[in-house]
């Protein structure tokens, strides 16, 4: 009899284990908690916005050390070519790197700040603000990112605000007007029109920077202050891309459009984001669950393409990823995610040598590997 209840025990035992084992295992299908979102389904919590598949993105915060010879908080855009990273911004900043870890300080002749950078048939092109108050606009040029030739255009009076290169050729934007080069160094102006820049001139208070070209699937396309597009087959001959239905989605700025995988992506104020797979007709992305992860009082103020992924980055320190430019995923904060705070905003991230690299305004710099 004794032994028989110690079987008894035994079977009970067993079978109270067996039961705990299985409770512990059903945790693990991703199902998460709504409290934390550590779901493994990348379900997430609104809170943290920790969306995904699971997949996510980890970062890896740069030391200071490996850029000691410039301050981060002075790049305003990196960008990739020829085997190196290119980094430039204010005043007057060049740095350059073989991987975008180590960086080293390059060398300008021009202490002015630099807008935006370009790299195309083998040269990095620079623009920038004014060298001389009330002359044209800064322009700088380097085959290797290093050495710097610096100049100006006659074709570009006044702050130079963005540059795009495709096709074989470089195109510049400025206060609405724009210019083009096939080998960077000789300028011509684009005419305002029906046959050139079809970006209004500005009037009283309202500016119209143009504040990105992007070129892909054989067009340019840019964008400006007031959320205004136009797209280009040559960059010479422009036609304007309606507001609304179909056409623009934005009535505020438009801080970054970008090409990939056949799909141009734009992003800008109030937290807004569009796609289009011609340049032409454009879809608003939706803001919440499966959209942008963007609220409206922020600003994306860069999107980048690489390794069949987009990672956007904008104020407050938010990040997010998309596989298809469409469905968002955000990048949660700490625990090998984005490093940067939520008291600074993200001003590039660039893709090169199987990694994104992204910069924020307080000097912060990280990498996330991704090939």
């Amino acid at each position: 009899m004794k032994n028989k209840f110690k079987l008894w025990r035994l079977v009970v035992v067993i079978a109270i284990i067996g039961f705990v084992v299985v409770g512990c295992d059903d945790g693990g299908n991703g199902s998460g908690s709504e409290e934390n979102g550590n779901g493994g389904n990348g379900s997430g919590s609104e809170e943290n916005g920790n969306g995904g598949d699971g997949s996510g993105m980890t970062w890896t915060a740069i030391p200071p050390e490996n850029h000691a010879s410039f301050s981060a908080r002075q790049i305003g855009r990196i960008t990739y070519g020829g085997d190196r990273f290119v980094a430039v911004g204010s005043p007057g900043i060049v740095a350059y790197s073989d991987d975008g870890i180590m960086w080293t300080r390059g060398i300008s002749a021009v202490n002015r700040v630099s807008y935006d950078i370009v790299y195309g048939d083998g040269r990095f092109v620079v623009v920038g603000g004014i060298v001389v108050v009330g002359g044209n606009g800064l322009m700088m040029r380097s085959d290797d990112g290093i050495t710097w030739t610096v100049g100006t255009s006659s074709a570009l009076p006044g702050d130079i605000t963005s540059v795009g290169y495709g096709g074989g050729r470089f195109v510049a934007g400025i206060n609405a007007r724009m210019a083009y080069s096939d080998d960077g160094i000789t300028w011509t102006a684009i005419p305002a029109g029906s046959e050139g820049s079809t970006f209004p001139a500005p009037g009283g208070l309202v500016s119209q920077w143009i504040r990105s070209i992007a070129y892909g699937g054989g067009k340019f396309v840019a964008g400006n202050e007031q959320g205004r597009m136009a797209y280009s087959d040559d960059g010479i001959t422009w036609t304007a891309i309606p507001a609304g239905e179909g056409g623009s989605t934005f009535t505020n700025r438009i801080s970054r459009i970008t090409y990939g995988d056949g799909r141009f992506v734009a992003g800008g104020s109030e937290g807004r984001m569009a796609w289009s797979d011609d340049g032409i007709t454009w879809n608003a992305i939706s803001a919440g669950s499966g959209g942008s992860t963007f609220t409206s009082s922020q600003y994306i103020f860069e999107i980048a393409y690489g390794g069949g992924r987009f990672v956007a980055g904008g104020s407050e320190g938010r990040m997010a990823w998309s596989d298809d430019g469409i469905t968002w995923n955000a990048i949660s904060a700490g625990n090998g995610g984005s490093i940067f705070t939520s008291s600074q905003y993200i001003s590039s991230i660039v893709y090169g040598d199987g990694k994104f690299v992204a910069v924020d305004g307080e000097g912060r710099m990280a990498y996330s590997l991704w090939e």
